[in-house]
């Protein structure tokens, strides 16, 4: 979807931006309710890691597993694959030691929730989705109740973004994708609790009025 001129430009972005997004993860990690030690080990789903893989960049984790339709590694990854989702999971949830990070060509809407919800009882499991799922889906809240429902996970951290001076309902065009808006007001759910972070992160590449919404959803 993007040209390698994009890809180099987001990467000349992540560095703009790497102080602002430090900072808010270590917001994150401070909130109530978020207890890291409450169990041994980590496991972070990231759907839409694109070639920079952001949060495990940002946030703790013994392993990874990064998940996108162009994941071509910026940064080495332990493993590469094409599309064996079922063989990342498995090796993860295995504690397999060569899986600690590993990154999958798949595409994220159909993920195999049910591989995960027996695996995970002694393990802490947070999905995280930075600018993607708020950003490429209409409706991100289904994939989010699937999460918690049918995969069980303990909690999930996902970002997009809203332009004031935009009308947020009406999504707006890039490289011929549709780009949605997040809300930055909170509204109740059944499946979960939730706070957001609004936070003005000005860049070269996306603008100096550009908000970022960050959600924070607990089970």
């Amino acid at each position: 979807m993007y040209d390698e001129k994009w890809w180099l430009d987001y990467k000349d972005w992540e560095k703009e931006t790497r102080a602002s997004h430090q900072e808010l993860a270590g917001m994150i990690d401070n909130m109530e309710g978020y207890h890291p030690e409450a169990r041994s080990e980590k496991v972070l789903l990231d759907f839409g890691c694109g070639r920079l893989h952001l949060a495990s960049s940002l946030f703790d984790f013994d392993y990874y597993i990064g998940i996108d339709l162009n994941p071509e590694p910026f940064y080495k990854a332990d493993i590469f694959q094409e599309k064996f989702i079922y063989d990342a999971i498995d090796g993860v949830f295995r504690k397999t030691e060569k899986y600690k990070k590993v990154l999958v060509k798949y595409d994220y809407t159909k993920f195999p929730w049910e591989e995960i919800a027996d695996r995970a009882k002694n393990i802490e499991v947070i999905m995280t989705s930075l600018f993607s799922t708020e950003m490429y889906l209409e409706n991100p809240n289904e994939i989010y109740k699937n999460a918690f429902l049918k995969g069980k996970v303990d909690k999930i951290i996902a970002s997009g973004a809203r332009y004031p001076d935009t009308k947020l309902n009406i999504p707006f065009q890039e490289e011929g994708s549709k780009i949605y808006q997040t809300d930055p007001c909170c509204p109740s759910f059944t499946s979960w609790t939730e706070k957001r972070i609004n936070s003005h992160v000005p860049s070269k590449m996306f603008g100096e009025n550009v908000i970022e919404v960050w959600r924070i959803m607990e089970k």
